[in-house]
């Protein structure tokens, strides 16, 4: 990783900084979005870049990364955040939005906000500022 000299005092949360950061956004070296991290550790090195423009220097680090990949098929879990005619927007994972239509043409009268939802991705398309997901409900878990 490259690291900006002010975090040379204390490497560790330099490389916590920049993956609190990357929370939630598509990282293309992983093939997904960074959702959670844990055990971050710095390997003992740490080598300036020999490039006259960027005063950055490299660490080394470990940690356990928690990537998602969406796909089609996917069975997930959410929070109802909003409701509307045809559709709710639910969270998961905290950070990602999902559309979930219920089954069929069948009510959910009782959705509300709170409400915690099973449901099948059905659409995902990758956007900028996160996946654009569409879903069916399963089942309503709870309701609040």
């Amino acid at each position: 990783m490259a690291l900006h000299p002010f975090w040379l005092s204390n490497p560790l949360q330099g490389i916590e900084e920049d993956l609190e950061q990357s929370l939630g956004k598509w990282k293309k070296k992983l093939g997904g979005y960074l959702v959670c991290y844990k055990n971050v550790r710095k390997d003992q090195k740490i080598s300036p870049l020999m490039n006259a423009d960027t005063p950055w220097v490299h660490v080394d680090y470990k940690a356990k990364l928690y990537i998602y990949k969406p796909q089609i098929g996917q069975k997930l879990r959410g929070t109802v955040k909003r409701v509307g005619e045809k559709a709710a927007v639910c969270v998961f994972f905290n950070f990602f939005s999902v559309s979930v239509k219920p089954r069929h043409d069948s009510k959910f009268d009782t959705w509300t906000y709170g409400t915690e939802l099973e449901f099948t991705v059905t659409s995902t398309f990758h956007r900028g500022k996160g996946p654009e997901i569409r879903a069916i409900c399963n089942r309503v878990l709870n309701v609040i």
